[in-house]
C-alpha cells in the first residue's frame, strides 16, 4: 500500500496505534478470564497464541504470493528471527501473560509499561550515549506510575502479597526481554 502524503501516514499510523492499543487490552482481558473460568496456564497460552499468529502471517504471505522462506536464505537473517521471536516476542508475552494469570490484566499493564525504561536504556548502550532529557523523564514517570498503582493494589489484596510479588516480577521479566524484539545490531 503507498501512501502519497505525509498527513495520510500520520493518520493511517494513529489508527495502527490505536487499534494496537485496543488489541493489547482485548488480548489481556481474555487471557484473564481464561485463566479464571478455564482454568488455562500462560504456559499454554502464549505458545497456542504465537503458533496461531504464524500460521496466519504465513498464510496471509503465501496469499499475497510472497516468500516465506526468505528470512531462512542468509544466516544473519535465521539469527535475528531467533531473537526476535523467542528471546524478544515470546518472553515479553509470557512475561506479561504469566503476570495476568498470578494478578489481574491492570496490574500486569502497569508492570509491561515498564518495559519502554529498559528499551531506553538498550537504546543509549546501543548508541553509546547518555539518555536525552525527555527519556529521562518518561523513565521517572514510569517509575512513579508504577510506585503510585503497586501500594493500591497490594492494600486491596493484602492476603495475596506473596502471590502480587511474584506477578510484579513477572511483568517486569517482560521488560528486557522487550529490546531484543526490536533487535537491529
Amino acid at each position: 500500500m503507498l501512501i502519497k502524503n505525509e498527513k495520510s501516514r500520520f493518520i493511517i499510523g494513529c489508527m495502527f496505534a490505536l487499534l494496537g492499543g485496543a488489541a493489547y487490552a482485548v488480548g489481556g482481558s481474555c487471557g484473564q478470564a481464561l485463566y479464571l473460568y478455564n482454568g488455562m496456564e500462560a504456559g499454554w497460552l502464549v505458545p497456542v497464541r504465537m503458533l496461531i499468529s504464524g500460521f496466519l502471517m504465513l498464510s496471509f504471505c503465501s496469499l499475497k504470493k510472497q516468500n516465506i522462506f526468505s528470512p531462512f536464505k542468509r544466516r544473519h537473517y535465521l539469527i535475528d528471527l531467533i531473537i526476535f521471536a523467542l528471546i524478544g516476542t515470546t518472553l515479553s508475552q509470557l512475561g506479561f501473560y504469566a503476570s495476568v494469570q498470578y494478578s489481574n490484566v491492570a496490574f500486569a499493564t502497569v508492570f509491561a509499561y515498564a518495559s519502554a525504561v529498559f528499551v531506553l536504556i538498550y537504546e543509549a548502550f546501543h548508541y553509546k550515549r547518555l539518555p536525552y532529557k525527555e527519556e529521562v523523564a518518561s523513565i521517572i514517570l514510569v517509575i512513579f506510575g508504577i510506585l503510585s498503582y503497586a501500594p493500591t493494589v497490594i492494600y486491596q489484596n493484602l492476603q495475596y502479597l506473596q502471590l502480587l510479588f511474584y506477578a510484579a516480577l513477572l511483568g517486569l521479566w517482560g521488560g528486557p526481554a522487550t529490546p531484543c524484539s526490536l533487535y537491529d545490531f
